[in-house]
């Protein structure tokens, strides 16, 4: 008969403050959890150790260690002009067409944020985290070019339990290099990433079984950033309310042109502090 096992501290308030929502991620050394802290109403990521007692042992005292982490909504805006005459020739498909590339703006724009932003004005991305891990290139690799060894060594070194919900992201400048990487046997080599047909198929899609997309937000090949593995649900985000929409003729007057302002607030960042390092292993 097969047993079914929860978490004693989900649904559980700790000291008195802290309601358990759910659990975020499990190591060696401890568990992360979601939380609400009810005195200031805003989410906390809590780390509780584990006690690793031996049978019928006498506990030790611990106390959960907590860390918060703080968002504050940010806002950003998207700005169009229309003349009237615009207005007038374009009819009822005018409207429909700003707001949607409005929309496809804000899209880049949070895109761009989760990759490359600083946390100043901006969410913290992936290559601004402190649980950033680099991989250097390989001894004599020349600049601009991508190796097997490259992608293996991302992957050795990736915490496996969030593997199964990671994708490999990359800038399309790499896709040459992918589609020429060779496995090393003997004084030949076998290629690993081009279909049995060649350029009459599809490229692949996966690397290591998981996702492969192509964004622009990644660096141009040979630029840290140029492949990322990463698995985005290890990111914060928050979002207040949706896109809000203000027109005025004022601001250009005299040109005679409509000003419409599309905003939203909203912010991200990682979970993470610093990173992760397994409980035994290398890396």
């Amino acid at each position: 008969m097969a047993a079914t096992l929860t978490d004693p501290l989900l649904g559980h308030l700790i000291d008195g403050r802290y309601e358990v929502l759910s659990r975020i991620a499990r190591g060696g050394m401890a568990t992360v959890y979601l939380a609400v802290d009810r005195r200031l109403d805003r989410e906390v990521a809590i780390k509780v150790m584990h006690p690793h007692l031996a049978e019928g042992g006498t506990a030790t005292k611990s106390k959960p260690t907590f860390r918060e982490v703080t968002l504050k909504l940010i806002k950003v805006g998207v700005l169009v002009y229309l003349t009237q005459e615009l207005i007038d020739d374009g009819g009822s498909a005018m409207p429909t067409y700003v707001r949607r590339k409005a929309g496809d703006e804000f899209v880049f724009m949070q895109g761009d944020g989760l990759f490359n932003g600083t946390g100043a004005g901006q969410p913290m991305g992936i290559l601004s985290a402190p649980s950033l891990v680099s991989i250097a290139k390989e001894t004599g690799q020349p600049a601009t070019t991508l190796v097997l060894e490259n992608l293996n060594k991302m992957y050795a070194r990736f915490f496996m339990p969030f593997y199964s919900g990671s994708y490999w992201y990359g800038n399309q400048d790499i896709l040459p290099e992918l589609e020429t990487l060779t496995l090393d046997i003997g004084t030949g080599g076998q290629a690993v990433f081009m279909p049995a047909r060649g350029v009459a198929e599809a490229p692949f899609g996966t690397i290591k079984s998981r996702p492969l997309e192509y964004t622009e937000f990644n660096a141009t090949l040979g630029t840290q950033g140029d492949v990322i593995l990463a698995d985005l649900g290890q990111m914060l985000s928050i979002s207040k309310g949706g896109v809000a929409q203000a027109v005025s003729m004022h601001v250009e007057f005299l040109t005679q042109q409509l000003a419409l302002l599309f905003t939203i607030r909203y912010n991200a960042g990682p979970w993470e502090s610093s990173a992760i390092t397994p409980f035994k292993g290398s890396n």
